[in-house]
């Protein structure tokens, strides 16, 4: 995908968002889940990319399609503290990030070429069922305030802001 600049408004560069023409995507994903005994259960997923690249003539040929890992592995253990209490760990691991070499919005060359190193992330949540129909969510997201970021051109994808905390309330009828 990319984007095509039609023109300017108020001195900004605006963009129509279109899909490749022409791509390759190729990869492998895989799930993993299983009780531990009566209180804990785990459960695992991983996807590892082959390939993910524009293979429209010109000059984006080759480049990445989006700005995704190598890898991505999430594992989760689950603890029933009681029948409506749950506590999850987590942890999702990324691989390597390729950037783009040309600049999908203008066709220059990038000003940003680094590779974006592997890194993990751990997290820890809480779920409690108060009734049948009412339910407590919380936790911290990114525990470690891992925070990465992006500079240059294409500085909005994929930042890591730091460590986060949540809460949801829901009740259904």
């Amino acid at each position: 995908a990319g984007d095509t600049l039609v023109g300017y408004e108020g001195g900004r560069r605006v963009f129509i968002w279109d899909n490749t023409p022409r791509a390759v995507i190729e990869g492998l994903e895989g799930n993993f889940s299983t009780p531990l005994g009566e209180k804990f259960a785990l459960n695992a997923n991983a996807t590892y990319m082959i390939t993910s690249e524009d293979r429209s003539p010109g000059a984006n040929y080759g480049q990445p399609l989006s700005l995704v890992p190598k890898y991505t592995v999430n594992v989760a253990l689950d603890w029933y503290v009681r029948d409506n209490l749950t506590v999850t760990a987590s942890a999702t691991a990324y691989g390597k990030i390729e950037p783009r070499t040309i600049s999908a919005n203008t066709g220059d060359a990038a000003t940003t070429t680094d590779a974006r190193p592997s890194y993990t992330i751990a997290n820890l949540g809480v779920k409690w069922d108060v009734t049948e129909t009412a339910r407590v969510s919380a936790g911290i997201s990114n525990i470690f305030d891992r925070q990465l970021y992006r500079t240059g051109n294409g500085a909005e994808t994929y930042n890591e802001p730091g460590r986060a905390f949540y809460m949801t309330l829901s009740k259904t009828f």
